[in-house]
């Protein structure tokens, strides 16, 4: 009877500690040192194109808001990539909220039998009392094993960031699951209607619970390219051999060498698009947007506003380029982030020198990096109809070539 009641004494902490492992050690995978999770959901039953309907509704669903947006699909391949834009809410009371957005790429490539999610890209902005401005980080700075535990232990600030986005993974992870399974369950009983058994839901990625269609990791695809705490940290990037039309200036590099340090540039206002049809030439600084791999491909994306001059030639435009500048240029970055009329001697007083690139595009001598994309699509962010004039835009481009000083 003792040992009985020491164990319901000890039962609650025992369950703590098996709810803490769920976020310790591992819990949070890296891929060449980018944080990256993913997951296999294996359908045996089901088609590529029963799979990619399905996901493409589940997405649309879920990835709806003003920010949460599908930015990619292509049924041929099977593939959807999604922006996700939500908060995680650390703890909440009648007198404080305490919460971060997080924001990411969600990618889904659907085959028969089988359907591939991969998560990465992950960043946060948290607001605090102290400060104006939120804080940000990347989840490679932030919610690794190397940063976020001691100890094994989970330290408090950077810990309660990796909790909320395993859980948040989890969640994604498990309706994807549900959707397929439901789906399965769904033929199964057309099939069988006699002897089909209802699929059960899947409530927790920790619970006990087999589903019908068993899910397994997946070997993760190329990850985002993620941000690292300074520019001079960053390690050299490999530069490819030597190439024709190679701006004057510059290194051809390869796209999975870019240097991580762009996504804080990109944050930090420190890129701009420079667009070109031939007869007329425009530029603007931009302040969010990424780069990565989707579909087998180098990517980049960005936001701009319909309410600039520029975003007329961002539509009829077929490519493009990104240039990245440090801080000696922020008098020009900043004076060209609204650039809502148009003004035919902007370049010349802006004391950049324009440059053609061997496939037409334009870009500006000064930069320390350009990057010439492709354009892939332009969508509304917001998927309204009747979307105001100024509202923003996501503009995702494969990139073609990426030239470093």
């Amino acid at each position: 009877m003792k040992r009985l009641f020491f164990l319901f004494l000890l039962m609650p902490g025992i369950l703590f500690a098996q709810k803490e492992e769920h976020y310790l050690a591992g819990a949070v995978p890296e891929v060449d040192g980018k944080v990256v999770f993913s997951k296999t959901i294996k359908a045996p039953s089901l088609s590529q194109e029963q799979l990619y309907e399905a996901m493409l509704s589940w997405a649309g669903d879920y990835y709806n808001g003003e920010k949460n947006r599908v930015v990619y699909q292509k049924p041929e391949e099977g593939a959807i990539a999604c922006l996700g834009n939500e908060y995680i809410v650390f703890s909440s009371s009648a007198l404080s909220l305490d919460r971060t957005t997080i924001n990411y790429l969600m990618r889904i490539v659907c085959v028969d039998q089988r359907c591939d999610l991969e998560i990465s890209g992950i960043r946060y902005e948290y607001n605090v009392s102290y400060q104006k401005q939120p804080e940000k980080y990347v989840a490679e700075e932030w919610i690794t094993d190397k940063i976020a535990l001691r100890n094994n232990k989970l330290l408090r600030v950077p810990g309660k960031f990796r909790k909320g986005t395993i859980d948040l993974i989890d969640k994604l992870f498990v309706d994807a699951t549900n959707k397929i399974n439901g789906l399965v369950s769904a033929s199964a009983s057309a099939a069988a209607p006699v002897t089909a058994a209802a699929v059960p839901a899947v409530t927790s990625q920790t619970a006990a619970v087999t589903p019908v269609v068993p899910v397994s990791p997946v070997v993760a695809a190329t990850p985002l390219i993620a941000a690292t705490t300074t520019a001079a940290a960053q390690a050299q990037p490999e530069v490819l051999p030597v190439q024709a039309n190679v701006p004057a200036g510059y290194k051809a590099v390869a796209a999975d060498k870019i240097p991580g340090n762009i996504i804080r540039m990109m944050q930090n206002d420190q890129m701009m698009i420079t667009v070109s049809n031939g007869q007329e030439t425009d530029f603007a600084t931009l302040s969010s947007g990424g780069v990565g791999y989707a579909f087998s491909k180098p990517v980049a994306f960005c936001i701009t506003e319909s309410g600039k001059h520029i975003a007329s030639l961002i539509e009829s435009a077929s490519s493009y380029t990104l240039s990245f500048y440090t801080e000696a240029y922020r008098d020009v970055l900043d004076k060209n982030k609204d650039n809502r009329s148009k003004d035919p001697d902007r370049i010349q007083n802006s004391g950049l020198t324009l440059i053609t690139t061997s496939n037409g595009n334009k870009a500006f001598s000064e930069a320390w990096m350009i990057i010439e994309c492709k354009k892939i699509s332009l969508s509304q962010q917001n998927g309204t109809a009747g979307a105001p004039a100024n509202g923003s835009k996501i503009l995702l481009g494969e990139i073609q070539n990426v030239w470093i000083k």
